[in-house]
């Protein structure tokens, strides 16, 4: 069975999955400034075992996330809400598997004829999705990811330039504000797009730990 508009179905972003559905829509684009230097093209992030992320999302409880494997590019988490979940972490919205994440379990293959990374301004990736979850409801989707411009940004983690990194398909947009200096991004945002039924949501990083 096949739905039109797949965030019925998954998790609106599974780093956070189990938060509630912010009411009404909430603007992607975050209260940004001129950054301070030309920034570098931006590299891959990279994970170790025992790392933990911190978010927060406004009126809601912080959610820390830690990373439980790193094999290659597949990343997996577990969330001290119960959620586990796997991505690659080569570009944006790329999660392949999600366990009782706001309710939600499923998993995402890909189609990705290229990459994103390293990060400049201009640069883009398209690629195909499909999806299915445990109730045995499919989707499909074709992204298009672009750098769209550097920003400074502040989060309650700190002030940073980062790659504001734009990801679109036909029911919602993704904002990702990408620090090179973390090497993660800081700001993770979706709205809806016409009169999709997408979740809309603003995150921001509250703490990154490192492993130890």
């Amino acid at each position: 069975m096949r739905f039109r508009h797949p965030n019925k179905f998954v998790p609106a972003l599974p780093l956070l999955f189990a938060l509630a559905i912010v009411a009404g829509y909430q603007s992607a684009k975050a209260e940004t400034a001129a950054v301070k230097a030309e920034l570098a093209p931006a590299q891959a992030p990279t994970f170790t075992v025992g790392s933990k992320m911190t978010w927060r999302e406004r009126g809601k409880d912080d959610l820390t996330s830690e990373v439980v494997s790193v094999d290659g590019n597949k990343v997996t988490l577990q969330s001290d809400n119960g959620c586990n979940s796997t991505f690659t972490s080569d570009g944006f919205n790329l999660w392949t598997r999600w366990e009782n994440c706001g309710g939600n379990t499923g998993s995402s293959t890909f189609e990705r004829p290229g990459g994103i990374f390293p990060l400049e301004v201009g640069k883009k990736e398209t690629y195909k999705a499909r999806g299915k979850n445990d109730k045995g409801n499919t989707w499909s989707s074709t992204w298009t990811c672009r750098v769209t411009e550097t920003d400074s940004v502040t989060v309650p983690a700190g002030s940073f330039d980062t790659y504001h990194v734009v990801c679109k398909d036909k029911w919602r947009r993704k904002d990702y504000y990408f620090a090179p200096e973390l090497g993660r991004s800081v700001i993770i945002a979706q709205s809806p797009i016409g009169s999709s039924r997408a979740r809309a949501y603003h995150q921001e990083l509250v703490k990154l730990e490192p492993a130890g």
